[in-house]
């Protein structure tokens, strides 16, 4: 069967843009998507985003692809880092939607499934922001929200408030308003296209965000086969590009068998960092756009959880334990070839000790995930485990595809995020530098990633991969491009 699939992403970060190439590649599959030129705007604080060279490319694309994974964020702001500024109006949105409205309605023999991001809890890390301006932010978004049930909270946020520049906290608050009723306008595209899927982005158990996403699912209720509401963001690209793929088969969700393994079962129950539901609940949302259902046998995923007092973040340096509890001991011994791993012990990167423990198994994972957030490595590993199983299924499987996917996953869920960026972090730092917006300094400290990421591989022993070539694609240290050569 020919595939003629388009993504337009979240952004050109790599897990948007390079990463998802290489996941459909699994299938055997080209993908289409925009050329870097239509993306300087993501990043660039001067440059307008070119809105009108955006929509030409996607109705160009819509013109030739069988199914279109669209960003509305993208298409509507430029990307996710611009959607959390008021560069344009409310009213100048809904003109875009109405534009995207046409294109949908021009080409009905393009499936579209769309994907749209419900606004953090507080705003973007960079020169001008500062992590303390993130942090205050944050917390009051989280008490606005308590505030409804504990009055007594009123003094503590007067107080935060003070600490929040104003004209910050005003263009927050009218950027939050604004993306809700652009939500809340999309569901009208709701029956013309394939899917349309909403992912929370960092968020928390109380916040802002809840009466948002409450209005939007109380909105959805009569399309609710058609839209779906989950944490998460940077993996909705994915989840998309899977569900286009299993339509294009005529493969239904719920329709092949996944043996989930937990090393704590109770802890399945909790809620991770950056959400507001439990691991479970989540992991469930996330497999409505997957060929998979929750069973005793099948593809077997083994999934590390974190303990009752929270999951820590490696990105704001939370201290590792120096050795695994026996609860994870015990799930690594039942270890078998062709299983999958999902490491939830820490946000922002996998267990370093947990990894150590199975260096010598890397080339034997059918898939890994251990990055950012829950929702981001949930919707990641059942993206590569669905296009496996379904690809396998219409015999299209292109096994040294899915091996090149796995072996970014594991340089870039452990070997970046959590080995080399926590050391550069240290060394930008000391030498007075921001690791959010790194400047002059960005083509310095990308060498230096790049040197760091090839001895480290070798430390550890992962000699199993293609040669490859690591820089920063952004001035900051978050995320890593890792290309093969």
């Amino acid at each position: 069967m020919s595939h003629s699939f388009a993504l337009l992403p979240l952004d050109d970060r790599p897990c948007n843009l390079e990463q998802n190439e290489l996941l459909v590649s699994i299938a055997g599959i080209e993908l289409s998507v925009p050329p870097k030129t239509l993306f300087p705007a993501a990043t660039d604080k001067t440059t307008p985003y070119d809105y009108e060279g955006m929509k030409h490319w996607v109705t160009s694309q819509a013109s030739k692809a069988t199914a279109f994974a669209l960003s509305t964020d993208c298409f509507l702001y430029g990307g996710l880092v611009r959607s959390r500024k008021m560069e344009i109006t409310l009213e100048e949105v809904r003109t875009r939607i109405g534009d995207l409205k046409r294109i949908i309605e021009a080409h009905p023999q393009t499936r579209f499934y769309l994907f749209s991001v419900l606004l953090r809890l507080s705003i973007t890390i960079n020169s001008s922001q500062s992590e303390a301006d993130w942090k205050n932010i944050f917390e009051y978004s989280v008490l606005s929200d308590q505030l409804k049930t504990n009055p007594g909270l009123k003094g503590k946020l007067a107080e935060l408030k003070l600490k929040i520049p104003a004209p910050l906290l005003e263009e927050y608050l009218a950027v939050r308003q604004r993306n809700h009723e652009v939500n809340l306008g999309l569901l009208e595209l709701g029956e013309k296209v394939a899917g349309l899927v909403y992912g929370q982005e960092d968020c928390a158990e109380f916040g802002l965000h809840r009466l948002e996403k409450l209005a939007l699912s109380e909105r959805a209720q009569n399309l609710k086969d058609k839209v779906l509401i989950l944490n998460g963001a940077d993996e909705l690209g994915s989840l998309c590009l899977l569900k286009a793929y299993m339509d294009q088969h005529h493969v239904v969700p719920g329709s092949i068998p996944l043996w989930l393994k937990y090393s704590s079962e109770s802890a399945k129950l909790l809620i991770s960092r950056y959400e507001d539901v439990s691991v479970d609940e989540n992991l469930k949302l996330h497999l409505k756009y997957s060929p998979f259902y929750e069973a005793s046998s099948g593809q077997k995923v083994l999934i590390w959880t974190f303990p009752k007092s929270g999951q820590g973040d490696l990105c704001l340096n939370t201290k590792v334990p120096a050795n695994l509890d026996s609860e994870s001991l015990n799930l690594l011994h039942g270890f078998h070839e062709g299983d999958a791993i999902l490491d939830l012990n820490f946000a922002n990167g996998a267990h370093p000790k947990l990894m150590l423990e199975l260096s010598s198994k890397f080339d034997r994972l059918s898939a890994f995930s251990a990055w950012n957030t829950t929702g981001n490595r949930l919707g990641t590993l059942i993206a590569q485990l669905g296009f496996q199983a379904v690809a396998k299924k219409a015999g299209e499987l292109q096994a040294p595809k899915n091996k090149r996917y796995l072996a970014i996953r594991v340089l870039d869920d452990y070997l970046y995020q959590s080995v080399v960026r926590p050391l550069v972090m240290r060394e930008v730092k000391d030498a007075n530098l921001n690791p959010w917006d790194l400047g002059a300094a960005w083509e310095t400290y990308s060498a230096r990633v790049d040197l760091l990421m090839h001895q480290q591989a070798e430390k550890v022993g992962i000699d199993w991969t293609p040669p490859f070539k690591v820089r920063l694609p952004w001035a900051r240290l978050f995320e890593a491009s890792i290309q093969f050569l």
